[in-house]
Parts: structure tokens; sequence; C-alpha cells
């Protein structure tokens, strides 16, 4: 039977990868493809390399010990280099081992990814339970299986696009057995020393943000309530799970389905064993439905809110409204469940009054925890296509996809606003809001990389005046020296 090793790959050098996805549970979508691959009668290894501390070095002995017939490696897109360096050491360890790419990155640009990574034999587009159990029962890629980019001669091949699966159900439990759990259990995360799991109860987003690429399409599809418990309770029950981590992109999208789960989680009394945390849309709850997630074990909401510039938030299509914001946080506050707020700056259109907007409505908001990136243009996005036009004010800097980090990276400006500006804006709102809430900083901030904030944030660029305070918006006085 055919040996497959599927791998997170290293970070390596890459700053922009070390700190934007230090991993503070297993990799769902790995987790999936394990469990597909599992079932189907392989066997099966995993790597987690970032949260296993696995160097390149040590993943090629790993590799040439296991001697796999398939090396699958998952790639956001600033990591997407770090994944075609474990395809060529895949190739030096046997050339005759099938590399296979996935990820976001990969189903974004999948011709473009093989064209400038020559290690990689095919990519998989969009959910790859299937698409790579079938690579793996042919031993290879052909015109047969949909959803896929491969190589035949010197010619890439892109195969008709796979039909998403309708019932969730039928889809194995993620392997987290396969993961090395003990190495995601540590003080470097939100939730402490308690393991966090995370849980996909449904697939999909409908909403068209112009910053944003669906990997798992734009029609939603949901598993029953039962098949979403049965899961969590195996996941206490096997592995120890204190937190369940919702990875759905609108977790209260369908509103009487979002009860149905809280009441069936109260059936089970989960909320007496796990904490569980979600993602979800300030327009998408309310304050009925919010009391009823506290009482199922809800204990933090992750709301995308982008801008506080209501101009802005029309132009990237996000579809909600200020008011909305702020009524959101405030019942959710109000019913004992913490707020961590997601916001951009540097958007299409955006003016240095439009960030400062932002800034301040991030501390009238009193979340929690507040997250505040730059934009960047992501592959299959609509700001991608902006970007490379020079719309909306947009100007893009770098094709190097190492530059596309959402901390740190340098791959988009505003022909009005350069990178370093929107760099010192992004520097002034963290102060701003963490020195308000210097707690919750402990519990966010991954001390292994502290060195890499201060040189990032702090020293880099040593020697520089200070942030010119009267340029940074009125209200928002940074107290940062470079």
């Amino acid at each position: 039977m055919r040996k497959i090793f599927l791998c997170v790959p290293p970070p390596g050098e890459n700053v922009n990868w070390r700190i934007s996805h230090s991993p503070a549970f297993p990799h769902l979508g790995v987790g999936y493809i394990a469990a597909g691959l599992k079932r189907a009668g392989f066997t099966v290894r995993v790597c987690d390399a970032p949260a296993e501390k696995v160097t390149f070095s040590k993943l090629e002995a790993m590799i040439r010990g296991f001697s796999p017939d398939i090396v699958g490696v998952t790639s956001f897109t600033s990591q997407i280099y770090e994944a075609g360096r474990v395809a060529e050491i895949a190739k030096k360890v046997d050339p005759r081992i099938l590399t296979v790419a996935g990820g976001a990155h990969v189903s974004a640009v999948p011709e473009r990814t093989l064209k400038e990574f020559p290690a990689f034999d095919a990519a998989v587009i969009g959910e790859g339970e299937e698409a790579v159990v079938n690579i793996a029962r042919f031993a290879g890629a052909d015109n047969s299986i949909p959803g896929i980019a491969y190589r035949r001669g010197g010619e890439i091949i892109v195969t008709g696009s796979r039909q998403p699966v309708e019932d969730l159900d039928t889809i194995a439990f993620p392997a987290h057995e396969l993961f090395s759990l003990e190495s995601y259990r540590s003080l470097n995360s939100l939730f402490g020393r308690k393991r966090t799991l995370p849980v996909l109860s449904s697939r999909g987003c409908s909403y068209k943000c112009r910053f944003c690429f669906s990997l798992l399409g734009k029609n939603v599809r949901f598993r029953s309530v039962g098949n979403v418990a049965d899961e969590i309770e195996r996941d206490i029950s096997l592995f120890g799970a204190n937190v369940i981590f919702f990875q759905d992109e609108t977790f209260t999208i369908d509103r009487k389905r979002a009860i149905r789960l809280c009441e069936e989680f109260l059936k089970r009394e989960l909320n007496k064993k796990v904490e569980w945390v979600c993602e979800t849309r300030v327009d998408a709850v309310d304050g009925e439905l919010l009391a009823l997630m506290r009482k199922a074990g809800c204990t933090l909401i992750n709301y995308g809110i982008e801008s506080g510039s209501q101009d802005i938030l029309d132009a990237i299509r996000k579809d909600i409204t200020l008011e909305q914001a702020e009524a959101a946080v405030a019942r959710t506050k109000e019913n004992r469940i913490r707020v961590y707020t997601n916001f951009l700056i540097g958007h299409p259109f955006e003016t240095r009054r439009s960030i400062g907007r932002t800034i301040r409505f991030a501390l009238k908001l009193k979340a929690d925890f507040a997250s505040f990136s730059i934009l960047t243009p992501f592959p299959g996005t609509e700001i991608s296509d902006m970007a490379a036009e020079g719309t909306g004010g947009l100007r893009l800097l770098s094709s190097d996809w190492r530059e596309y980090g959402t901390q740190f990276g340098r791959a988009l400006e505003l022909d009005t606003i350069s990178r370093q500006e929107l760099e010192d804006f992004q520097k002034s709102a963290y102060f701003s809001f963490y020195s308000r809430h210097l707690f919750n900083v402990c519990k966010i901030i991954d001390f292994r990389a502290f060195p890499v904030y201060l040189y990032e944030f702090f020293l880099k660029r040593h020697g520089r005046k200070a942030i010119n305070v009267n340029r940074t918006p009125a209200g928002i006085k940074s107290k940062l020296q470079e």
C-alpha cells in the first residue's frame, strides 16, 4: 500500500510566515486530507514543521526514513517558497516521489505555481480530500481527476473544476491523532495551556469582500448538528480538547442552525466540558442569539470589521455599517463573551483621515483584542487585480510572495500613502490599543518570536526620526520611537 507524507513546511528564514502563521492548533486542511487517505487504506504520516520545530534538514531525514510514494505540502501565499523547498527535498531524497501542493495560494494560481516551482508535480485546487485520494490511488495525476493541475511533458494541464462535496457528513473527521498534539500546548497562545482543536461545521462564504479569496467556494454548505457534536465529543474523549475553535467563515450565517447547534451542545452538556470560540459578522448576531451562545459555552467571538470609515466599508463591499459593529460588540460584551476585532489599513481609496477613523473606532469599541493588518493583494482576490492595474489608488510593490504577509511585508502601498507610512500607522494602532490592554497583550504574543517582533517593530529602522505625531490621526498620539 502506498505511503503518503503530508507536511506544513518549516518557516525557514521567512519572518512573515513565522509571525503570521505561528500554529496554536493542528492544521485543519491537512487533518482532513490525512483522514481521507487513512479511510482509503493508505499509510499516512503528518509533520507540522513549525509546531514541531522541524528544520529542513530534519524534514529531509524524516522523508528519507519514511520513504513515501507521495509528499503533499500545504501553503499560504507567504510560505509558498518554503513549500517549494519541501518538494525539492523530496525529489532529492528520491526523484520518483510524487510531489503535490495544496492550500489557498495554490488554489488561487495553480498553473503559475507549477511554473514557478518546478519541483511540484501536481497542484490541488480547492477542497482536496477526494482529489488527493484519487491521486494516491492512481499513483499520479491525469485528466480523469477533476480539480487539479499537473505536468504532462513540458505542458501544464489544468483539469475541469471539481464539484464541492454536498453532504459534508460523509467526510471523515480530521485525523488529529497523526499530529504531535503536545507541540501546540504552550503558554504562547490566546488560550493559555488549554488544548485547542479546530472544527469546521460549514464550508464556503457567500459574501463578496474585495480582499478575500474563498478557498471553499461561494455556496455555503452545512454539516448536520449531530455530526458536529459527535466530532466535538470525539475531540474531548480522545484528544483531551479544552477549547474548540470553529473555523467557519461566518459561524452564525444561518441563525436557526446556530440556535440548533447551541441547543445540541446544551443537551449533550458539552458546555460543561469545553469552551468554544468562533468567527462571524457583526450583522449576523443579536442579543438573544449571543445569550444562548454564551450559555452553550462560547467565550470569544472574532469579528472582521476591517475599517472605521463607512465609505471604505462600502468601497470594499463589506456590506456592514459602523452602527452594526458597535451594537454587535456591545451586545457580545454584555453577554460576557470576549471580543476580538480585525481591522485592515491601506484599502483602495484609503486616506490618512480614514485610517485615523479606523484607529479611533477600534479604540471606541473597547474590544478585548484587536488585529491591525496592512492590506495584502493575495492572488485570486479583486484587490490583487486592482493592485496590478493600479486602480483605487493601489500601488503594487512586489511580486515576491515572501512579501505577502499581513503583519510584516512590503507588497502594497497607496499612491498617496507610502508603505512606510502605512507601517507607521499600523504601529501606532497597535500601541494605542494595547497600551490600554497590557494584560491582554501577554495572551496573544508568541514570546518565542518576541525578538522578531522587537526587531521588526522597533529596531529595524533605528536611527529614523520619531513618528511625526502631527501627521498621525487626531487623538492617536504615538509614543513609539524608531
